[in-house]
C-alpha cells in the first residue's frame, strides 16, 4: 500500500471520531520569559544551513529526543556509542507535544537537506492534555504525512510512545498509550513507514513500569536508552541500506 493509500485508509478511519486535521502550534508565549522556543527553531534552522547535506537518521521528537544528546541529565554516552559513526540530526526540544513539532516541521526544519531515516517519537506531552489515542495517532499521521511530502525518497520509523509512570501521569496514562501505540503500527505501510514497539522493553511481567531503566518515570536514564537503542537501530540500519 503506497503512502497516499495509507493515509487515506487510515484518516477515514479516524474520521468517524470527527477529528480535525492538526495545526502547527508554536510554544513561544507558553516558554518566555524562560527561554525562547522560536529561538530554539532559530538554532535548529541555524545548524541546518551549516551542516551536513545528508544525514543517515533524524530524530524527531520531544525531550526524550533531546536528552540522548545531554551529557548530564541524559544519554549522550548510550548514543555516542550507539551513533556515533552516523551522520545524525536531533530535532527535538524539551516539552514539545505533536503540534509543536508540526509547527517547527511547517517552518523549515525538513528544508536544505537529505535523510535517509527519520525517526519519530512524539505523544507522550500530549498525554496530560487529555488527547485520546485515536487523536495521537492522527497527529502523528500528520506528522508522517509533512515528512513524506518533503522527503518522499526517505524511509520513517514511527517509535511507539514509552510507557510512564510520572507525577504528571494520568491515572489511565497506561490504557492511552497501549491503545494509541496500536494506532501507531497501522500506520505502518512495511514499504516507507516502520512502526517500532519498544513497550515491553520497559515493563515488568506484571505491566509496571520497570524504574531501574528511568530517571523520573518519564525520562530514561542511560541504560534506559541503551536498550532503546538495542531496540531501534538495526531496524534503522536496514532502512538505511547498511550491514552490521
Amino acid at each position: 500500500m503506497n503512502m497516499i493509500m495509507l493515509a487515506v485508509s487510515f484518516f477515514a478511519a479516524v474520521a468517524a471520531q470527527e477529528i480535525a486535521p492538526l495545526n502547527g502550534v508554536s510554544r513561544e508565549k507558553e516558554t518566555l520569559p524562560r527561554w525562547s522556543w522560536e529561538g530554539r527553531h532559530g538554532k535548529f534552522m541555524e545548524q541546518i544551513a551549516n551542516g551536513e547535506k545528508e544525514y543517515d537518521i533524524v530524530f524527531v521528537g520531544d525531550s526524550i529526543t533531546e536528552l540522548m544528546l545531554d551529557g548530564n541529565r541524559g544519554g549522550r554516552e548510550p548514543f555516542d556509542e550507539a551513533y556515533g559513526e552516523l551522520k545524525t540530526l536531533n530535532l527535538g526540544i524539551i516539552g514539545d507535544r505533536i503540534e509543536n513539532v508540526l509547527w517547527r516541521l511547517e517552518h523549515g526544519e525538513l528544508d536544505g537537506y537529505k535523510a535517509k531515516v527519520f525517526r519519530v517519537l512524539l505523544g507522550t506531552n500530549n498525554i496530560p492534555k487529555r488527547w485520546t489515542p485515536e487523536r495521537l495517532a492522527a497527529g502523528v499521521g500528520q506528522i508522517v504525512a509533512t515528512i513524506r511530502e518533503k522527503h518522499p525518497e526517505s524511509k520513517i520509523e514511527i517509535l511507539s510512545i514509552l510507557p510512564r509512570n510520572d507525577r504528571k501521569s494520568p491515572k489511565d496514562a497506561m490504557q492511552r498509550i497501549k491503545a494509541a501505540n496500536a494506532l501507531y503500527a497501522q500506520l505502518s505501510d512495511g514499504e516507507s513507514v516502520f512502526f517500532v514497539d519498544a513497550t515491553g522493553l520497559f515493563l515488568n511481567e506484571d505491566g509496571s513500569v520497570k524504574s531501574e531503566l528511568f530517571k523520573d518515570g518519564l525520562h530514561p536514564n542511560p541504560e534506559g536508552y541503551r536498550v532503546l537503542f538495542g531496540k531501534e537501530k538495526p531496524v534503522q540500519i536496514r532502512l538505511m541500506g547498511k550491514h552490521g
